[in-house]
């Protein structure tokens, strides 16, 4: 079922999900039944066939946005909260033991390694593994077991076009539900705080964060010539309604790492000289009708987007409080912080995994609060073991990109790890973006046959594909 929606009709299965998406507004149970059905009919495929044809990564990549969705129309307990982190454990674990012989990499198990001895301080109790190991440390097993994973998935131009395609599903799906959900413009507070409203009545962050993952998802579709939508005034239609989506949230970190995993591999490829001018064309004039959707909402807001994204809050724009990076950052420098400080009282061992949000009880913050920094949060937690787990995590992407000296494997490369550890350092592990788009940027990129290449409708009905360099419209080989 998974390879029929991606690679069936796109525009059947985006119909079909935004539909879906605004019958999940009305009944949760409609959403509940579909996950069960592809979940199953999935864990299925994957035994039969042991990950031959790369179910853990499509499935994956399909349940990205189904787990905010979730949460959204409140499914659980049939949709837990934390079904992603669950669910991205039990495939990525099946593909690493029991699937299809692949290269498994050492760097994601040296990670687990280090997280060990924090547990030595940690209140080994029920309560204790499942509200607090679980719910803040499961995300970065996750992601050590998906960077192994990946490091032995080799991705063709047809597996691309398939996980970004099934990305969008469930993006269509949350647009629909907000297109209900959301009251309209004169019911609409829109202030400078992020707005719940906006959301559907969810958290505005979560929202805004898995939303922002278009942006990069249409850019790289772009890129590399994916067919997303079936023609391009419906994909440019699909493209500034998600603009709008996002930025009526007023929550800044989804909108601000997708547009910057959106830019950043054109700006790479303008630097090395691969896009031709027709391509730049494009970009720019993608760029200039974000910037006209980006007016509209400022001024139906009053300016009050201009001043949300710099930082100016209502204490601050009355003069009652300076202006300053906490406040700008919503708070997560005081929490980065005192990150630093938990860290500098426990360098050894950290406070044990899971335990800072209590430990600010005893700090400056003076009340319990969720790590929200993915690096500075193994700090405090780890120890000294947690500084070699994050600079692991931070700068493994440049000696990567590196090593990798192909501009089609950069340009990837760029917009996963953007999307991973930007999201990181706003939302930690909430959703399983970081796990899956750090794996995904791991995985290498198939080199294609440069004799007789395929055009791009014979690329997508085989797996003996061209080359994908050859298949940029307009890019010249290199």
């Amino acid at each position: 079922m998974i390879f029929r929606i991606a690679y069936g009709k796109p525009g059947f299965w985006l119909g079909f999900h935004f539909v879906l998406g605004i019958v999940s507004a009305f009944s949760r149970f409609a959403l509940i039944a579909w996950v069960l059905v592809v979940l199953l009919n999935s864990i299925m495929d994957l035994f039969s066939k042991r990950n031959a044809d790369g179910m853990v990564h499509f499935f994956l990549s399909y349940y990205l946005g189904f787990e905010v969705w979730g949460r959204m129309v409140r499914a659980t307990p049939f949709i837990p909260d934390e079904s992603g982190k669950y669910l991205q454990f039990f495939f990525i674990l099946f593909g690493i033991l029991f699937g299809v012989k692949r290269k498994v990499g050492p760097l994601g198990f040296v990670l687990i390694f280090l997280s060990i001895p924090s547990i030595l301080v940690a209140p080994l109790s029920y309560d204790y593994f499942r509200y607090d190991y679980m719910y803040n440390t499961m995300g970065f097993i996750v992601l050590a077991l998906a960077i192994s994973y990946f490091q032995g998935v080799r991705l063709t131009h047809r597996d691309i076009s398939g996980m970004l395609r099934l990305m969008m599903m469930g993006l269509m799906g949350i647009l629909g539900y907000l297109l209900i959900k959301t009251p309209s413009f004169d019911d609409l507070s829109l202030g400078l705080v992020a707005n719940a409203d906006a959301a559907g009545g969810f958290g505005p962050n979560q929202v805004s964060t898995i939303l922002g993952v278009g942006f990069a998802v249409f850019g790289m579709a772009f890129l590399f010539r994916v067919k997303l939508t079936p023609n391009r005034i419906i994909g440019a239609l699909i493209l500034f309604y998600l603009a709008f989506r996002v930025l009526l949230t007023f929550s800044r970190g989804g909108a601000i790492t997708g547009v910057f995993a959106m830019v950043v591999p054109f700006l790479y490829l303008i630097l090395v000289g691969k896009i031709k001018s027709r391509f730049f064309i494009w970009g720019v004039g993608a760029l200039g009708l974000l910037a006209g959707i980006i007016l509209f909402v400022n001024q139906v807001s009053n300016n009050a987007l201009f001043m949300r994204y710099t930082g100016e809050t209502y204490a601050t724009s009355m003069g009652l409080r300076e202006k300053d990076m906490n406040v700008v950052t919503s708070g997560r420098i005081e929490i980065i912080q005192n990150d630093f400080e938990i860290f500098f009282d426990n360098i050894i061992l950290g406070v044990g995994p899971g335990r800072s949000p209590y430990e600010r009880l005893d700090y400056s913050i003076g009340r319990k609060v969720a790590p929200h920094t993915l690096a500075t949060q193994l700090w405090a937690e780890h120890g000294i073991f947690g500084v070699a787990m994050s600079l692991i995590f931070l700068f493994y992407p440049v000696v990567l990109f590196f090593r990798r000296p192909k501009w089609s494997d950069r340009s990837w490369m760029l917009m996963c790890f953007s999307l991973a550890i930007l999201s990181s350092f706003h939302s930690a592990t909430r959703t399983i973006i970081t796990p899956l788009f750090y794996g995904l940027a791991v995985a290498r990129i198939q080199p294609y046959a440069y004799k007789n290449p395929l055009s791009r409708k014979q690329a997508e009905g085989t797996r003996v594909q061209p080359d994908l360099s050859r298949d940029l419209r307009g890019v010249p080989q290199g």
